[in-house]
C-alpha cells in the first residue's frame, strides 16, 4: 500500500505541473489552452531529434525545449486566445483545441518513433523506497507549487493577476496592463510546460501521446483542487495520483481510469468551485 501511495503522489507530480501551466494562463483569461500538452510534446521531440542529430549538451536541450515551448505557448495566447476572447472563453478554447489537432501531426512529421530522454545528470541519491528521479519530480513539483503560490499571492504581478481574475474591466480602470499581464502568464505557462516536460519524459517514455492522458487527468486534477488556486491545484493532482494508483493496484487498470473520475464528478457536485477552494486569497 505504501508502494502505491509512493507512485500515486509521483505521477499526481506531474499532473500538478501540468495543471500549474493550465492555470497559469487560465486565471487571467478564463481560457484552458488544449493545446499546452501536444506544445509540450512537440517540443520533446524537437528537443530529442537535435540531440540524437547534432549532439547537443543535456543543458542546451533543456534550453531548447523550455524556449520552444514558450514560443509557441505565447504565439497560441497571441493568434488564437486574445483575439478570439471577444467571442468568450468558449470560443477561445476551441481555438486552442483545433491546436491539439495540428500539434500531433508536426510532431509525427518530425519523427513516427518512441525515445528514451536522458535524465539530467543529479547525484545518485541511496533511497530505499522510491528512485532519485521520482525523487527529483517530487521536489521540483513541489518548489515549483511554492514559488507559484508566491508568485500569484505575493508579488506585484500577482497582484495584477488576481485583479484581471477578478474584474478585467476595474483591472483597466487603475491602470494596469490586462495585455502585458496575460503575455507574462502566457510566458510563465510555457516555462512551467517545458520544465513538464523535461521531468516527465524520462519517467513516461517519449511518445506522441506523451501528454494526451495526463494532460486531462491534470485538468479534472486542477479542477477537483480549484483551477484558480495553485495550491489548490497541487493537491488535487496529489490526491488524484494517489486515488488513481490505489484503485489501479487493489481493482485492476480500468477502475484507475474510472473510479477517480466518479470521485471528482461527485465532489464537484457537491463543491463546484472545487475540493480546496476555501483555501483563501488575499484581497487584490
Amino acid at each position: 500500500m505504501l508502494q502505491l501511495i509512493l507512485d500515486g503522489l509521483i505521477y499526481g507530480s506531474i499532473y500538478a505541473l501540468i495543471g500549474f501551466a493550465i492555470s497559469t494562463l487560465f486565471m487571467t483569461t478564463g481560457v484552458v489552452n488544449f493545446a499546452i500538452g501536444e506544445t509540450i510534446t512537440f517540443s520533446m521531440y524537437v528537443g530529442i531529434i537535435t540531440m540524437e542529430w547534432f549532439h547537443t549538451s543535456y543543458l542546451i536541450t533543456v534550453i531548447e525545449i523550455i524556449v520552444i515551448t514558450v514560443i509557441f505557448t505565447v504565439l497560441i495566447t497571441k493568434i488564437l486566445v486574445m483575439p478570439l476572447l471577444k467571442h468568450g472563453s468558449i470560443i477561445s478554447t476551441i481555438g486552442t483545441a483545433s491546436m491539439y489537432i495540428i500539434f500531433p501531426i508536426l510532431t509525427v512529421g518530425l519523427s513516427t518513433q518512441d525515445h528514451t530522454f536522458p535524465k539530467a545528470p543529479i547525484p545518485k541519491m541511496n533511497l530505499s523506497i522510491i528512485s532519485s528521479w521520482d525523487a527529483v519530480i517530487f521536489i521540483v513539483t513541489a518548489l515549483i507549487a511554492i514559488l507559484l503560490h508566491y508568485f500569484v499571492m505575493k508579488s506585484s504581478w500577482g497582484v495584477g493577476i488576481r485583479a484581471i481574475k477578478s474584474n478585467q474591466s476595474h483591472a483597466l480602470s487603475i491602470g494596469i496592463s490586462v495585455g502585458k499581464i496575460v503575455m507574462i502568464t502566457a510566458i510563465l505557462s510555457g516555462f512551467i510546460g517545458g520544465i513538464t516536460g523535461l521531468i516527465a519524459a524520462p519517467k513516461l517514455l517519449l511518445t506522441h501521446n506523451l501528454m494526451g492522458t495526463p494532460f486531462m487527468v491534470a485538468l479534472i486534477g486542477a479542477v477537483l483542487g480549484g483551477l484558480n488556486n495553485p495550491k489548490g491545484i497541487y493537491f488535487g493532482c496529489l490526491l488524484l495520483g494517489v486515488v488513481q494508483s490505489i484503485t489501479g493496484g487493489l481493482f485492476g487498470s480500468i477502475s484507475r481510469e474510472i473510479i477517480p473520475i466518479l470521485i471528482v464528478l461527485v465532489v464537484l457536485v457537491i463543491k463546484p468551485e472545487g475540493l480546496f477552494s476555501s483555501i483563501r486569497e488575499k484581497r487584490v
